[in-house]
């Protein structure tokens, strides 16, 4: 048993390394923002969809989705004077559509964040499994299995301390001293 539970504590420690890291470094640069530079990117595109050949936004989307580049989540339509508005996204890059009803023009305003800036929308991505986006939901169910292999991680962690009569002092401090300051910065970010 006691093999079983140090193997297991090692593969969740391998497996959310990944995670853990990309983590801690959005974290670094959204405390210290001048250590990192990041410049998202702008384009423009105008052409014409008939405006015969998309009967609704949905279907609009949809085309602008299969045949012109774009790839996300379809955000709120809104409808303006001479057309409609909205906004196709994915983490980190966010497409603008104006879709005159009435010529079939559609201007697309895209913003795409660099690698900086993609870690940085993934820090603050909130995650799901029903977003409408694969990859989006990918990562919702990622975060979901991070977050129960960080609760095994422990677990296993606070068996295999246990189980060490050697180290169980040195064990018992750090774990006060962990809890007292995770419970310190709990209480601190829910009254600031």
């Amino acid at each position: 048993m006691h093999k079983l539970i140090r193997n297991l504590h090692l593969f969740l420690g391998l497996f959310l390394c990944l995670f853990v890291l990309t983590y801690a470094v959005s974290s670094l640069q959204i405390a210290y923002p001048g250590w990192f530079s990041s410049s998202p990117t702008s384009t423009e595109q105008t052409f014409v969809i008939s405006p015969d050949s998309v009967s609704t936004p949905r279907a609009l989307a949809k085309e602008l989705m299969d045949h012109h580049g774009l790839r996300g989540r379809l955000g709120e339509i809104k409808n303006t004077n001479d057309g409609l508005e909205f906004e196709i996204a994915r983490t980190g890059t966010y497409s603008k559509i104006r879709y005159n009803t009435e010529t079939g023009q559609v201007d697309i305003r895209t913003r795409a964040n660099d690698f900086p800036g993609m870690l940085r929308a993934i820090h603050f991505s909130t995650a799901g499994v029903q977003t409408g986006y694969w990859l989006k939901n990918l990562w919702g169910l990622f975060t979901v299995l991070v977050s129960i292999a960080l609760i095994l991680l422990g677990g296993t962690g606070i068996y295999l301390w246990f189980h060490n009569h050697t180290e169980r002092l040195t064990g018992t401090i750090l774990l006060a001293v962990s809890l007292a300051w995770g419970g310190t910065l709990t209480v601190l970010l829910l009254i600031a």
